[in-house]
């Protein structure tokens, strides 16, 4: 009977071993293998092993990410500057925020800004043609709001182009209609489609940046066009320079000057610049 007990004993410890005792030493052994491993990458990754020295790393870069001049910091300057012309605008037009803009704005008002835009063009000797300008006093979209940024963009632009002693050229073929009802060369102003930046998240973008594009072909001297370029990064108008290009016509005169140096002929800039808008 002794005998009996004890086997019976046995027979339940390793039965006790191995329904409980063997799966959890399996568990311990993996989760050690685990961590050796690592231990390993951490070592190949040159980390350090103790705690102190990562959190001191951890709160380094906590500080250089959302401290005092930080990478965030820096992001919401760069954000700011980029969008400042247009901003300034909506608080100009009594606009307490974006959201009341996107939602406020009627085509109107659109109506009202391009018509007056139009009559200070024509008045600097500028005519534009919807053709070209892709824009028109009739013209219609979902967001009345991106028309006005359209129209504030090409007035702006305009304005540092003409302001800085530079010319438009104009379309080799295509004529605008001038308020007074006169065919006038068309000039080469040109408000592109509106590009929207966003996050895609669940497989839908939201858009938190738009970029308002337009192309302008100018014409001048070299100084007016250091002058215009130097404009576009004026503290409350900056302009993203998209791409540019210069062309530089043959001399005019062949004869040269007195010391029998060519005059520089006239100079040409092909310039795509856009304004910010942070929607979100």
């Amino acid at each position: 009977m002794l005998l009996a007990g004890l086997l019976t004993c046995l027979a339940l410890l390793l039965l006790g071993y191995w329904l409980l005792l063997r799966p959890r030493i399996d568990e311990l052994r993996g989760g050690y293998g685990e961590m050796v491993a690592r231990e390993n990458r951490l070592k190949k990754a040159k980390w350090p092993m103790d705690s102190e020295s990562l959190k001191a790393i951890l709160e380094a870069n906590k500080s250089r990410l959302s401290g005092k001049g930080g990478l965030q910091s820096a992001s919401k300057e760069g954000m700011s500057l980029a969008c400042s012309m247009l901003s300034a605008k909506l608080s100009e037009r009594g606009f307490g925020s974006v959201s009341d803009f996107r939602s406020g704005v009627m085509n109107s008002l659109y109506q009202q800004d391009f018509s007056e835009m139009l009559t200070s063009f024509e008045s600097q000797g500028v005519f534009v043609s919807p053709e070209v300008l892709k824009l028109s006093v009739s013209s219609k979209s979902r967001y009345n709001y991106q028309l006005l940024l359209q129209c504030w963009t090409v007035e702006t632009l305009v304005g540092q182009a003409l302001r800085s002693g530079l010319t438009f050229r104009t379309h080799d073929s295509i004529e605008a209609t001038s308020l007074e009802g006169k065919r006038r060369p068309a000039a080469l102003v040109t408000a592109l489609p509106i590009r929207a930046y966003g996050l895609e998240q669940k497989k839908v973008v939201d858009p938190y940046l738009l970029e308002i594009p337009v192309r302008l072909g100018l014409s001048g001297s070299l100084e007016s066009m250091k002058a215009f370029l130097s404009s576009l990064n004026e503290r409350g108008k900056f302009f993203g320079v998209l791409g540019f290009e210069f062309i530089g016509l043959p001399p005019n005169d062949t004869s040269g000057d007195e010391d029998g140096m060519l005059k520089a002929g006239e100079l040409q800039l092909n310039i795509e610049c856009a304004s910010y808008l942070q929607v979100k």
